[in-house]
Parts: C-alpha cells; sequence; structure tokens
C-alpha cells in the first residue's frame, strides 16, 4: 500500500510478506524500564501509551526456542493449513489478511505463504494494531477497505488467553461498521484458542507456539504498538524498529521452518466450538484459591505466560504438568526470574502466571 502521509516502520519480514501499517516511531519515543511501566499502568496509564525496553535473550533461552520451533513446525505447518483451507472455501482469492500486531503478524505470514503453496494465490496481508481499551485502528482499516474494497477483511491472531482481545475486536469492529455503514465481520482468527472464544480456530489445546518466545526478534525487529494520547488524528498507531537486535533476529528463519512443513492436512474441520463461560470457570476458581484478582493480573494460557515472562513482573506461575515440554520457555523464564512455580489444576490450560 503506497501512502505518502504515513511514515510507515519498515521490518525485516521479506518482501510484502508482511505491510505493517504502523507509524514509525523510532527514535521519538523513549522506552521505559518494565518497573516504570508497571509504575504508569498502576496509575491509572494504558499499557500501550508506552513502552518498555526490551532485553536480549541468552543462548540457552534461545536453543529452546528453536528446539520448540522444530519439535513444532508440522504441527503448526497443520494447523495453518486448516485455517486457510476453511478461508479459501469460504471467500477463494476475495480475501485480505489483516493480522493483530504483534502476535499475529508471524501467523498471517505463514497463511500467506501456504495459500501461494496450496493455492498459487497471492493473498494481501496487513498487520494493524489493536489495542485493549483503546480499540482498533480505524485509520488502517480505512485504507485497508480503500484499497480492496470488494475484498472479505480476516483478522488473525496467533492465540487466544482469556480473550481480551478477542471482545477488544468484537466490540471496535461493531463500532467500526456503525460509524463507517460497513460490514465487516469481527471473528478473530486464531491457530490456537485454550479460551474458546474463536469460532474460526484449529485446535482448542494450549500449546506453545514458538514466537510467543521472543519479542522483535520473531517479528521482523517491530515493537509491540503504541498508541500515543496525542496522536495526529490521521495518523496510525505506532512502534519503533529494534535495529540493535538485528544480529538475533530469527524472524524469516521461524518462517521458513514452518513453511517447509506445509502439507494437505489429514483433518480439515476447524474448532469452532464456543464456550463463553469457561474462562469466568477459570477466574472463579483462581478466585476461591486466591482470593479476588484483577482479570487484567491473570495471564491464561502458554503464550499469554510466555509474554508476561519476558515484560511484566510475575508473582507466581501455576503449572498442570512440570514434565510438559511445551513449557520448557516459561520454565526457564520463570527460574531465570526467581517467579514461583506451583502445581495446580489449571483446567484445560497448561499454565497461568499471576502478576504482582
Amino acid at each position: 500500500m503506497t501512502n505518502t502521509k504515513h511514515d510507515l516502520i519498515h521490518s525485516t519480514y521479506y518482501g510484502d510478506d508482511c505491510i505493517f501499517l504502523l507509524e514509525d516511531l523510532t527514535n521519538k519515543i523513549i522506552p521505559l524500564s518494565v518497573e516504570e511501566k508497571e509504575a504508569y499502568i498502576r496509575a491509572g496509564g494504558n499499557y500501550a501509551e508506552v513502552i518498555s525496553k526490551e532485553d536480549s535473550f541468552d543462548d540457552h533461552i534461545i536453543e529452546i526456542f528453536k528446539e520448540l520451533t522444530l519439535t513444532h513446525a508440522y504441527q503448526i505447518a497443520d494447523y495453518v493449513g486448516i485455517i486457510c483451507n476453511h478461508l479459501y472455501k469460504k471467500y477463494g482469492n476475495d480475501m485480505v489478511f489483516v493480522s493483530l500486531a504483534r502476535a499475529g503478524s508471524p501467523v498471517g505470514v505463514l497463511m500467506k505463504h501456504y495459500m501461494l503453496w496450496r493455492y498459487g494465490s497471492d493473498i494481501p496481508h496487513y498487520s494493524i494494531s489493536i489495542v485493549r481499551d483503546r480499540g482498533i485502528d480505524e485509520n488502517a482499516l480505512d485504507d485497508i477497505r480503500r484499497q480492496h474494497p470488494e475484498k472479505e477483511l480476516c483478522f488473525i491472531d496467533g492465540w487466544t488467553g482469556r480473550g481480551s482481545i478477542t471482545f477488544e475486536l468484537k466490540k471496535a469492529v461493531e463500532q467500526y461498521n456503525q460509524s463507517r455503514s460497513a460490514h465487516l465481520n469481527s471473528d478473530l482468527i486464531v491457530l490456537m484458542d485454550p479460551a474458546h472464544l474463536s469460532k474460526i480456530a484449529a485446535t482448542k489445546k494450549d500449546i506453545c507456539l514458538p514466537n510467543a518466545c521472543l519479542n522483535s526478534t520473531i517479528c521482523g525487529l517491530v515493537s509491540r504498538t503504541i498508541f500515543l494520547k496525542n496522536k495526529n488524528k490521521e495518523a496510525y498507531h505506532g512502534a519503533i524498529l529494534l535495529k540493535e537486535y538485528k544480529d538475533q533476529d530469527y524472524t524469516n528463519w521461524f518462517i521458513q521452518k514452518i513453511s517447509k512443513k506445509f502439507h494437505e492436512p489429514k483433518e480439515s474441520m476447524i474448532a469452532d466450538k464456543v464456550d463463553e463461560e469457561y474462562v469466568p470457570s477459570v477466574y472463579q476458581k483462581l478466585s476461591e484459591d486466591f482470593g479476588v484478582l484483577e482479570k487484567t493480573k491473570v495471564k491464561l494460557s502458554i503464550g499469554e505466560s510466555s509474554r508476561a515472562l519476558i515484560r511484566r513482573i510475575p508473582k507466581i506461575m501455576l503449572v498442570k504438568d512440570l514434565n510438559n515440554p511445551d513449557l520448557s520457555f516459561v520454565l526457564e523464564m520463570a527460574k531465570k526470574k526467581g517467579v514461583p512455580i506451583r502445581k495446580y489444576d489449571t483446567k484445560e490450560y497448561e499454565c497461568i502466571t499471576i502478576l504482582q
């Protein structure tokens, strides 16, 4: 998409694999320490109005990430195929992939690659920002719709945790449709749906998606998205490019390892059953055992626990099975950060992390 009014961030994804509709805020915003960010949030600020510094990972953590990628490559390729085949039967070539940065960005790239591999279809892929309690980037949506007026927009993320983005997307798209007289579908498409909230998922199991284990170095060196309170009304949400980590960039390595395992899935059915009572039942159990907890401080699933251990300050991690190889990353990170680990009945989640 050519748009001269925006200074877009340019990731390290190859070609048009992923077009980030994000303003480049590199050198325009100062990252905070994790402690400073936590203090800002406690004072009532939104998590997306600031950004914390990203740490590099030691060799042991990188080896765990690589091992998880290679172990799950065929399985992830299978999930990507299930989702893409479902969407192709429904929309054919008349769709655009709109991933939610950042967790959705690698999945959107994998789906774009699968469509080329399986159907010879070059599906446009954009990655945009959505922020809890602030909504989706409507300026980015406007521009995508202008560029592709007859296409179906498919919103993509990596996994569901407690469903905050699922509900945020639904609310934001409903508001957008009302204000624009549009008819966008608010269904969130994910590979893993342990929250049981997605109508279009490959599995309901809580499985480690390896891109949850790293930060910008698995997503084109692009930071988490930033929503500036005083941003120009026409501007997109923003991000910064972390060029200092270019020697640790596994963005395209990850895509290539999964893409090499593409195949025609044996299972053709998506996991579409929704149970909106499941997550509340998990909260109920936690409240009985730990007292009433702020929902924003409870991180459900391997993916959300991974992110919490990377960029938040956890108080405790609850684990169903300490021998589950999918937990190798979160267990190692908890050990490094001195986070207590407790064996606990996490229901259908494999782990839960509670923040301080």
